[in-house]
């Protein structure tokens, strides 16, 4: 969400974020991509096109041709939050976006929190880019106290787990950098 709030705090609206648009690294931190429907803030947008793929992310301003602002990205930032939890797109069978939103059935009450608010039909309704970064902060602060729980309750058998958590140890990230600790999960997954 960081890149979505660097555009914002520049005054800038991507108009085309969905899941196509995120690019991964190698240490799977993302990237927006695609930037041919940015404007700025001060731009007015006469005609907005959508092709399928992007129709399934737009917000209901976006489709009835009316002022776009922040809360349009903040929109499909939560069809993407929906997507990655449950594997699917939230409108694919829903062509009014006026009809009551699907629940998420997965993941943390604040990550089903969030998508509900930035999915909000009026855009003032929807979350803002500082109650997202505390949503996010406060999930990250729950996973990385729970490491250590999570090391001595659990057995590993996920080598994606294992490896995830070698990762984190490798490059000290929210924990003290600890190599044999990493090469040692490394070496299970």
């Amino acid at each position: 969400f960081l890149g979505i709030d660097y555009l914002h705090s520049n005054k800038l609206i991507h108009l085309n974020l969905k899941t196509s648009n995120i690019l991964v690294d190698h240490n799977r931190l993302p990237y927006i991509s695609n930037f041919t429907k940015i404007c700025s803030l001060s731009e007015s947008v006469k005609t907005i096109t959508n092709d399928f793929a992007s129709s399934l992310y737009s917000s209901p301003e976006e489709d009835l041709g009316l002022s776009i602002s922040y809360p349009t990205d903040i929109y499909s930032f939560g069809l993407i939050v929906y997507f990655l939890y449950e594997k699917h797109h939230m409108r694919q069978n829903q062509a009014n976006k006026k009809e009551k939103i699907q629940l998420m059935t997965k993941g943390t009450a604040n990550m089903r929190y969030l998508y509900e608010f930035c999915v909000q039909y009026e855009p003032d309704k929807r979350l803002k880019s500082a109650q997202i970064l505390n949503i996010f902060n406060e999930e990250f602060y729950i996973f990385f106290s729970s490491i250590k729980n999570y090391e001595l309750y659990m057995s590993l058998d996920d080598s994606e787990a294992t490896g995830y958590l070698g990762d984190l140890y490798f490059q000290g990230s929210e924990i003290k950098q600890n190599y044999s600790k990493a090469r040692e999960y490394y070496e299970r997954s």
